[in-house]
């Protein structure tokens, strides 16, 4: 048996904030709908949806449909692009 002697917190950097949750619509949000949607409603900080998508409005469309509690919804052109994303809205959890 190992003992464990120290721990990673699996909270942002900035603790004074909740962490904030990202989220794509297919293959994720659309593959399990009833888990994001619990998840997106208990979720304690910003929950925002990334999707590589150039329809803005049937993405709207496809989240009210599941209905997946969101702030913000990025489209973008490329799967770098999500990183980026990531990265400069400080999503500290991301489903893809």
């Amino acid at each position: 048996m190992t003992k464990i002697t120290s721990t990673s917190s699996s909270l942002p950097a900035d603790q004074s904030r909740p962490p904030t949750l990202g989220l794509d619509i297919d293959g994720t949000i659309d593959e399990g709908q009833a888990f994001f949607r619990t998840l997106a409603a208990i979720w304690p900080g910003r929950v925002v949806v990334i999707t590589y998508r150039r329809d803005r409005n049937k993405a709207e469309e496809d989240l009210a449909r599941v209905v997946v509690r969101y702030h913000d919804l990025i489209l973008v052109s490329s799967f770098d692009a999500k990183a980026e994303v990531i990265a400069t809205e400080g999503i500290d959890v991301y489903f893809d």
